[in-house]
This record gives structure tokens, sequence and C-alpha cells, in this order.
């Protein structure tokens, strides 16, 4: 799993490695790159990162659904 990035603007994919290519699975909801990751390809959360004016949000992914912003107010 892999997601954001810069080609060479930011991105906002979230894609999955399939055994022979990668293919996009859902979208952040703001193109960020530098970005950090945990969890596995079922289900994971992507954090930080630079959006060019800020720091970006914590997202989360569950295989079969579209990313979410996760509030840690």
């Amino acid at each position: 799993m892999i997601a954001g990035g810069a080609t060479p603007s930011r991105i906002a994919t979230a894609e999955d490695w399939n055994g022979a290519a990668w293919v996009e699975v859902a979208d952040l909801s703001t193109a960020r790159d530098h970005l950090a990751g945990a969890g596995t390809s079922s289900s994971g959360l992507a954090f930080g990162g630079n959006t060019g004016s800020a720091t970006g949000a914590t997202e989360e992914w569950s295989q079969g659904t579209t990313v979410k912003t996760v509030d840690t107010d």
C-alpha cells in the first residue's frame, strides 16, 4: 500500500499492489508528499506530510472503503 507523493506536483492517490501492478484504491482528502504511514494493505493510516501550506491530516483507510479523515482533537 502506498499513498500520496509527488510526480512532480503533490498527489492524493492511495494504491495497492495486486501482485502484478499498482492499482488505485482510494484518494486521500488532501494531496501531500513526505507523509508517513502504518498498518497493512487492508487497513492503515496515512499521517503528517507536506501540503504546501501546512502539515497534513491523519487519514484512515480500510479495504473496500474510501479514505476518511480522523479527528485527533
